[in-house]
């Protein structure tokens, strides 16, 4: 059964309403590693309608050994323009954005744009900060999805 709608495959899954919600989502991704990049994907290939990377590193020798969102010619840019244009090549139905600020500092800044939100995805942090991204989310009611993987062993915990 031969379909023009490139969407179909999602819209057998989870229907016509679930795939408008994913169309209006705005997600916004805290670090721009390899899991972070590789979870927005597989939102990004579906049809998710905005997102936004935030993060302040530069593309490095380890990123492109493990990120398939950075080239060689992304050696020193900022990971998080380079992640972003690459995934919008992906789907030229989703918009993507990037901040290149330290994704801590963005979360719990002043900042109305994360009110938007539908979603925010924590990748990599350190222990200790997760708790205050997850007061920052709570306070907003916004859902928060952290990831971190260890090569081969990961974890996924939503709060």
């Amino acid at each position: 059964m031969a379909t023009d709608n490139k969407y179909d495959r999602q819209l057998r899954l989870w229907g016509s309403h679930g795939q408008r919600l994913l169309s209006e989502s705005r997600v916004c991704l805290l670090g721009a590693g390899a899991t972070g990049a590789e979870t927005l994907k597989n939102l990004v290939l579906p049809g998710l309608g905005s997102f936004l990377v935030v993060d302040d590193k530069r593309v490095s020798d380890t990123d492109l050994t493990n990120n398939f969102f950075v080239t060689k010619s992304s050696l020193g840019k900022p990971i998080a323009k380079e992640v972003t244009r690459n995934l919008v090549e992906m789907n030229e139905d989703v918009s993507g954005d990037f901040l290149e600020t330290n994704p801590l500092a963005f979360i719990q800044s002043a900042d109305r744009q994360k009110e938007e939100f539908s979603l925010v995805i924590a990748s990599s942090f350190a222990k200790c900060e997760i708790g205050k991204v997850a007061s920052v989310c709570s306070k907003l009611s916004i859902p928060l999805v952290v990831i971190r993987s260890y090569g081969l062993i990961g974890y996924i915990r939503i709060y």
